[in-house]
């Protein structure tokens, strides 16, 4: 049985659903708490948020061994480690990017559109995002002055927060202005982003509406 079969996916289990909320906890709550000192708990929740995503995807042995290889090297990074190295920060954007991948696959051949499907629509845009954030942090990090961030401070959550702001601003095509990719490396992955936003928009969207009406058009018979 193929990886995408329909059976293989417990489309009730709300994992989708779980992945997005950690994910709105580490992205939105929590960074209120911590300029508190209410919730110092940024490496926690953000290992339980990479435990999610990859619950949300595995479903065979093959993908278990990637994401536990790759997850696990994330997590470490952001336990044990005051400051992301480069190669924890690829390796991060590597995992949320093939969780990414996984998860559209398993949405595209899904044919029953159940309520957690959604969640996983939502989800994958998550987690394309949160990709990008970290390619753009790590190409910042490598070629220093690649972006203009205003009020840009030394702060790890900081600086990758606000490369997770600009990710989804660019792939939302908002464009605010106040993160300003200045080489031609940061401009074209800006515009990749872009691009496959859209696409991701315009087809997962037909996709899901397709499938909602062949859903109904067989229960009609």
């Amino acid at each position: 049985m193929q990886e995408h079969s329909p059976s293989q996916l417990d489309w009730r289990s709300y994992r989708y659903l779980n992945a997005s909320f950690w994910f709105f906890i580490v992205a939105v709550l929590e960074p209120f708490f911590m300029k508190n000192g209410l919730l110092p708990l940024g490496p926690l929740t953000y290992s339980v948020l990479v435990v999610s995503c990859a619950a949300a995807v595995l479903n065979t042995r093959k993908r278990a061994v990637v994401l536990v290889l790759l997850g696990g090297f994330t997590i470490g990074e952001a336990v044990f480690l005051e400051d992301w190295s480069l190669l924890g920060q690829f390796v991060s954007a590597s995992f949320f990017a093939v969780c990414a991948v996984l998860l559209l696959i398993d949405l595209w051949f899904h044919e029953e559109v159940v309520i957690d499907t959604f969640f996983g629509a939502v989800l994958g845009l998550l987690l394309v995002g949160l990709g990008f954030a970290f390619c753009f942090y790590w190409i910042n990090a490598s070629f220093p002055g690649s972006f203009s961030v205003a009020a840009a401070n030394d702060n790890r959550e900081s600086t990758l927060l606000h490369f997770l702001y600009f990710s989804f601003v660019n792939i939302s095509s908002m464009g605010y202005g106040d993160i300003v990719p200045l080489n031609a490396g940061a401009r074209n992955l800006a515009a990749l982003e872009g691009i496959l936003g859209q696409f991701y928009f315009a087809c997962l969207v037909a996709r899901l509406v397709s499938m909602h009406g062949a859903g109904r058009d067989v229960n009609s018979d």
